[in-house]
């Protein structure tokens, strides 16, 4: 989901107030990042937040799968640690959420199945990003809407038999209760030729 691709940081208040574009989010209008600022880690080990603004006409994101640098690894150097994502928005309560996806591989055509466990009616973002940068409305993998009362919702879907092979992101976010409560989350499966 694009609400997670690039990170900036901004104010608590800010931060709160764009999370609800996500709960608001529905038919033509897809919360997307602002910019491709890397996250910046926080002394305090507080997570940084997303910005979003909506767009209409789909998304253009950055790579979240790609490494976090390019350079070149030579011996006896210190490899560059992977990308991390903040897990809830700052000034607001990490919400209780879990999620599961039903295989960790599988391939063009086949089937994949989230979970996501979450306090009843609280909203639900949920976009698979594949590796050509395309998502879950081209290939299979999208939803935007509330968590049943049940606290528990599953999104099956195919895969598209046109998706491409290669590590796919998960992008999930959830958003409720008073005072606010959020939480991202970003589980990964893999297209491939078999499996």
């Amino acid at each position: 989901m694009s609400v997670f691709r690039n990170l900036v940081s901004v104010p608590a208040a800010a931060g709160v107030a764009l999370i609800g574009l996500v709960s608001g989010c529905g038919g033509g209008a897809h919360p997307v990042a602002a910019t491709g600022v890397e996250p910046t880690p926080d002394v305090t080990s507080r997570p940084a937040q997303p910005s979003v603004v909506p767009s209409a006409a789909g998304s253009t994101r950055g790579n979240p799968s790609a490494p976090a640098s390019s350079a070149p690894s030579t011996p006896g150097s210190t490899p560059t640690p992977a990308r991390t994502y903040p897990q809830y928005v700052q000034g607001t309560k990490q919400a209780p959420v879990d999620v599961t996806l039903q295989s960790t591989c599988t391939t063009k055509g086949g089937s994949q199945v989230l979970t996501v466990s979450a306090p009843a009616g609280f909203y639900l973002s949920a976009d698979a990003q594949y590796s050509d940068q395309n998502d879950g409305r081209k290939y299979g993998g999208y939803y935007v809407g509330k968590i049943p009362a049940s606290g528990s919702y599953r999104l099956p879907w195919l895969v598209s038999p046109k998706a491409p092979m290669g590590k796919v992101t998960v992008w999930i976010a959830v958003e409720g209760g008073h005072p606010t409560e959020t939480a991202f989350r970003q589980p990964t499966f893999v297209v491939a030729k078999s499996c």
